[in-house]
């Protein structure tokens, strides 16, 4: 028996759309951000992220900012980014065929839970509405678009 009963998952599933992995790949890998102050950053950083998202005004864009920023330790008033950039490190050695590969042993971890949740935004890229629609076949877990 698993360790648990059931699982919701959020715009992830057993299968990642390569292109939408390596564009949230670039916008979190390696940079060193660095920012006078939340407008500054907004345009800098957010903005950096193309469709599927819709588009945003300025002000939008500033709302969405500001919590993902906090002061640099250094005291001089700048902001960096609210989380550690080497969150994509594990990602270096990740190619489209081994990433591929790894599929089939997800969908056999997804068949062993006996309910799940999938959660899938109408915009997303992430997660295909094929591979949301395959996990609703009859594998047990239910999709809900």
């Amino acid at each position: 028996m698993p360790a648990f009963a059931g699982l919701v998952l959020n715009d992830v599933g057993p299968v990642l759309a390569w292109q939408a992995l390596q564009r949230v790949i670039g916008c979190t890998y390696g940079e060193n951000w660095r920012f006078l102050n939340p407008s500054s950053a907004s345009p800098k950083y957010c903005g950096r992220f193309p469709a599927p998202w819709p588009a945003h005004t300025p002000q939008q864009w500033l709302a969405l900012t500001r919590p993902m920023l906090k002061p640099l330790a250094d005291g001089s008033g700048r902001l960096t980014l609210h989380y550690d950039p080497s969150i994509a490190k594990p990602f270096e050695s990740i190619t489209e065929a081994s990433s591929s590969e790894g599929e089939a042993l997800l969908w056999q971890a997804y068949d062993q839970i006996a309910q799940t949740l999938l959660l899938r935004g109408a915009d997303s890229d992430f997660l295909t509405s094929a591979t949301a629609l395959a996990s609703d076949l009859p594998r047990g877990p239910r999709a809900f678009a």
